[in-house]
């Protein structure tokens, strides 16, 4: 439908009221079997309008997977994610092949800053040293190329050690600290080496590092615990967990990596957004009661609760933008408004309903009494038609109250 219909209802709601007398008179009249009805439908009513725009904003994130199973979306993150990370991945492969082919990862380089650092940590900290694989691999490498004992080795038998250090450490284990300590030395090293394929090869390779390797955001969405076949992050909770976890930052560098994916990254986006907008839904309805059409009660603290969570993170802005953000914080203003009343206003006693209740109860008799043949008493008959005449004039207030 067109966008100017999917948000009916906002500016509707904020008329309502907040006086006390008026709350607890409509809270009290909604309990009449026979007056309340109105007011009954009019609270359903307004239910199913917040409903239909915490729906709309899912309708306007532009998901097409909403409310598939979360794995299967998870799936298809992992896929979207992998097939951009393996073009430039292909992308620097190239670039170091070309570099390869033309000579210029042959000039010999000293490895002694790296081989210091591991005698550093080896002669002040052994057990560190025997804790951290990478140390001796990386110093066994090394040793192992330099043939002749000069010192130094070529350009790609150093990159060799780089991918060595990529294939065996974790970032953010102490391996993996370790490993980007020696990556640094090799930067260091390299720095003024090679020729120009060279050095594009290596800012080819130092961009891939930094987005996919050493940036949690993205390495989560893909990483294997090292030496098992188990996920760094369960698939059925990368999507909630990539979104609604940790800080702001983690949604920009999932969605900077994704609008660089083309068009299926700007699809996952979307289905991104729309997992977050589907999830405030739930929050807001995951109680079990139903109003009196059946359709769930949204709360307020549920709505609240995340909305507030959000917005404070700065999300619910980069999530849905600015004009998307505030429909959500207005939708959560209203339900505030609609849903929950001043403290006092409600008499949880119920005394006044159920002497309305039993009124009811009593015209409902003598309908029955009529239809039997059996006569109802004078007293009782009087009374109903008194009561009739009350529940019309209180309708007639009911109906004003409403519109």
């Amino acid at each position: 439908p067109p966008r100017s219909t999917l948000f009916p209802y906002t500016t509707l709601f904020r008329s309502v009221t907040r006086n006390f007398q008026d709350i607890n008179w409509a809270r009290e009249k909604a309990k009449d079997a026979i007056t309340g009805e109105p007011l009954r439908q009019n609270y359903s009513k307004l239910n199913k309008e917040l409903i239909d725009n915490l729906d709309a904003e899912v309708y306007a994130t532009g998901a097409q997977k909403t409310g598939v199973d979360r794995s299967d979306l998870g799936q298809d993150f992992v896929t979207v994610t992998n097939n951009y990370k393996n073009l430039r991945k292909q992308e620097k492969d190239a670039a170091y092949t070309a570099a390869d082919v033309a000579g210029e990862t042959l000039q010999q380089v000293p490895y002694k800053p790296i081989l210091d650092y591991i005698d550093n940590i080896k002669t002040k900290r052994p057990t560190q040293y025997d804790q951290n694989p990478i140390l001796k691999m990386v110093e066994e490498d090394l040793k192992a190329n330099d043939i002749d004992k000069v010192g130094s080795v070529n350009l790609r038998q150093l990159e060799d050690v780089r991918a060595l250090i990529n294939a065996e450490t974790e970032f953010g284990t102490s391996n993996g600290f370790h490993g980007g300590k020696i990556r640094g030395e090799i930067d260091n090293i390299t720095k003024d080496a090679g020729g120009t394929l060279y050095k594009e090869a290596r800012a080819l390779n130092n961009r891939y590092m930094k987005e996919f390797e050493e940036n949690p955001a993205i390495s989560n969405i893909t990483a294997i615990k090292k030496g098992t076949t188990e996920r760094r992050v369960p698939i059925e909770a990368l999507v909630e967990d990539s979104m609604l976890k940790g800080p702001k930052s983690r949604v920009e560098e999932i969605f900077k990596t994704l609008e660089k994916a083309g068009p299926e990254g700007q699809a996952m986006i979307n289905e991104l957004r729309g997992v977050v907008a589907e999830q405030i839904k739930n929050e807001a309805i995951k109680g079990v009661s139903r109003d009196i059409n059946g359709n769930p009660i949204v709360t307020p603290t549920g709505l609240n609760n995340m909305i507030t969570k959000l917005d404070k993170s700065g999300k619910l802005d980069l999530i849905f933008g600015k004009v998307g953000a505030e429909r959500y914080r207005t939708l959560n203003d209203v339900a505030i408004d609609v849903k929950t009343v001043p403290e006092g206003s409600v008499n949880y006693s119920g005394s006044a309903a159920q002497f309305k209740n039993l009124a009811a109860q009593i015209a409902t008799d003598v309908a029955t009494s009529a239809i039997a043949g059996v006569p109802a008493p004078v007293t009782t008959v009087g009374t109903l038609l008194y009561k009739n005449r009350k529940n019309k004039q209180e309708l007639n207030k009911i109906s004003e109250f409403i519109n």
